[in-house]
Protein backbone atom coordinates (compact mmCIF):
# COMPACT_ATOMS: atom_id res chain seq x y z
CA UNK A 1 0.00 0.00 0.00
CA UNK A 2 1.41 3.39 -0.96
CA UNK A 3 0.58 6.63 0.48
CA UNK A 4 1.38 10.15 -0.48
CA UNK A 5 4.92 10.39 1.06
CA UNK A 6 5.93 7.38 -1.20
CA UNK A 7 6.20 4.80 1.71
CA UNK A 8 4.97 1.10 1.00
CA UNK A 9 3.37 -0.69 4.10
CA UNK A 10 3.19 2.85 5.95
CA UNK A 11 -0.77 2.15 6.64
CA UNK A 12 -0.06 -1.57 8.07
CA UNK A 13 2.79 -0.26 10.49
CA UNK A 14 0.85 2.56 11.47
CA UNK A 15 -2.45 -0.45 12.48
CA UNK A 16 -0.31 -2.76 14.14
CA UNK A 17 1.65 0.26 16.71
CA UNK A 18 -1.95 1.02 18.36
CA UNK A 19 -2.32 -2.75 19.30
CA UNK A 20 1.00 -3.44 20.54
CA UNK A 21 1.18 -0.08 22.61
CA UNK A 22 -2.36 -1.85 24.16
CA UNK A 23 -0.39 -4.56 25.64
CA UNK A 24 2.39 -2.70 27.17
CA UNK A 25 -0.35 -0.15 28.56
CA UNK A 26 -2.35 -2.62 30.12
CA UNK A 27 1.04 -4.20 31.84
CA UNK A 28 1.85 -0.77 32.84
CA UNK A 29 -1.85 -0.10 34.34
CA UNK A 30 -1.67 -3.85 35.87
CA UNK A 31 2.01 -2.62 37.27
CA UNK A 32 0.64 0.17 38.80
CA UNK A 33 -2.63 -1.14 40.43
CA UNK A 34 -0.17 -3.67 42.05
CA UNK A 35 2.46 -1.31 43.25
CA UNK A 36 -0.95 0.63 44.89
CA UNK A 37 -2.35 -2.46 46.21
CA UNK A 38 1.04 -2.97 48.04
CA UNK A 39 1.55 0.13 49.49
CA UNK A 40 -1.83 0.35 51.05
CA UNK A 41 -1.08 -2.01 52.82
CA UNK A 42 1.80 -0.84 54.02
CA UNK A 43 0.57 2.83 54.81
CA UNK A 44 -2.31 0.91 56.78
CA UNK A 45 0.81 -1.08 58.81
CA UNK A 46 2.48 2.39 58.91
CA UNK A 47 -0.19 3.99 60.56
CA UNK A 48 -1.07 1.00 63.31
CA UNK A 49 2.49 2.19 64.23
CA UNK A 50 2.69 5.45 64.46
CA UNK A 51 -1.04 5.20 66.48
CA UNK A 52 0.68 2.88 69.16
CA UNK A 53 3.72 5.41 69.18
CA UNK A 54 1.47 8.26 69.63
CA UNK A 55 -0.96 6.23 72.38
CA UNK A 56 2.77 5.94 73.95
CA UNK A 57 3.59 9.64 73.64
CA UNK A 58 0.11 10.77 75.36
CA UNK A 59 0.47 8.78 78.08
CA UNK A 60 4.04 9.86 78.21
CA UNK A 61 2.81 13.49 78.35
CA UNK A 62 -0.47 12.84 80.78
CA UNK A 63 1.87 11.27 83.30
CA UNK A 64 4.23 13.49 83.35
CA UNK A 65 1.69 16.72 83.28
CA UNK A 66 -1.05 14.87 85.46
CA UNK A 67 1.48 14.66 88.31
CA UNK A 68 3.52 17.67 88.20
CA UNK A 69 0.23 19.56 88.25
CA UNK A 70 -2.19 17.73 90.49
CA UNK A 71 -0.69 15.20 92.68
CA UNK A 72 2.95 16.07 93.26
CA UNK A 73 1.98 19.10 96.16
CA UNK A 74 -0.75 16.65 97.35
CA UNK A 75 1.35 13.98 98.26
CA UNK A 76 4.17 15.75 99.41
CA UNK A 77 2.57 17.29 101.37
CA UNK A 78 0.55 14.57 103.08
CA UNK A 79 3.56 12.30 103.17
CA UNK A 80 5.77 15.56 104.48
CA UNK A 81 3.37 15.80 107.42
CA UNK A 82 2.91 11.75 108.26
CA UNK A 83 6.57 11.43 108.18
CA UNK A 84 7.83 14.63 109.44
CA UNK A 85 10.24 15.18 106.60
CA UNK A 86 11.86 18.79 105.12
CA UNK A 87 9.09 19.79 102.31
CA UNK A 88 12.00 21.18 100.38
CA UNK A 89 13.55 17.48 100.07
CA UNK A 90 10.53 15.17 99.87
CA UNK A 91 9.52 17.58 96.28
CA UNK A 92 12.94 16.44 94.53
CA UNK A 93 12.58 12.93 95.60
CA UNK A 94 9.46 12.76 93.82
CA UNK A 95 9.71 15.20 91.18
CA UNK A 96 12.97 12.89 90.41
CA UNK A 97 10.24 9.84 90.59
CA UNK A 98 7.73 11.06 88.00
CA UNK A 99 10.68 12.27 85.99
CA UNK A 100 12.39 8.60 85.62
CA UNK A 101 8.52 7.20 85.29
CA UNK A 102 8.00 9.45 82.24
CA UNK A 103 11.10 9.10 80.54
CA UNK A 104 10.40 4.90 80.39
CA UNK A 105 7.70 5.52 78.53
CA UNK A 106 9.66 7.91 76.23
CA UNK A 107 11.62 5.11 75.75
CA UNK A 108 9.13 2.44 75.40
CA UNK A 109 7.61 5.06 72.54
CA UNK A 110 11.07 5.59 70.71
CA UNK A 111 11.08 1.61 70.84
CA UNK A 112 8.41 1.28 69.11
CA UNK A 113 8.97 3.65 66.02
CA UNK A 114 12.90 2.35 65.62
CA UNK A 115 11.61 -1.20 65.66
CA UNK A 116 8.98 -0.34 62.85
CA UNK A 117 9.44 -1.34 59.57
CA UNK A 118 8.77 1.43 57.06
CA UNK A 119 7.51 0.13 53.72
CA UNK A 120 9.93 -3.10 53.52
CA UNK A 121 7.71 -4.67 50.97
CA UNK A 122 7.07 -1.82 48.50
CA UNK A 123 10.73 -0.63 48.65
CA UNK A 124 12.21 -4.82 47.97
CA UNK A 125 9.79 -4.31 45.10
CA UNK A 126 11.44 -1.18 43.50
CA UNK A 127 14.64 -2.63 43.94
CA UNK A 128 13.74 -5.98 42.25
CA UNK A 129 11.64 -4.01 39.14
CA UNK A 130 14.91 -1.87 38.90
CA UNK A 131 17.10 -4.14 38.20
CA UNK A 132 14.32 -6.02 36.06
CA UNK A 133 13.65 -2.86 34.22
CA UNK A 134 17.61 -2.86 33.76
CA UNK A 135 18.21 -6.63 32.88
CA UNK A 136 15.73 -5.70 29.68
CA UNK A 137 17.01 -2.91 28.54
CA UNK A 138 20.37 -4.49 28.28
CA UNK A 139 19.45 -7.47 26.42
CA UNK A 140 20.71 -6.80 22.83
Amino acid sequence: MADSRGGNDIGSAEAMAPAAWRGVIAALLKYIAARGELAQIEVHEATTHLVSAALFGIIFSVLLFGAWVLLVPALVWLVCDWMGWPLDRALIITGASHVVLAFIFLKAMLNRLARARWFTETLGQFKKDRAWIVQETQKP
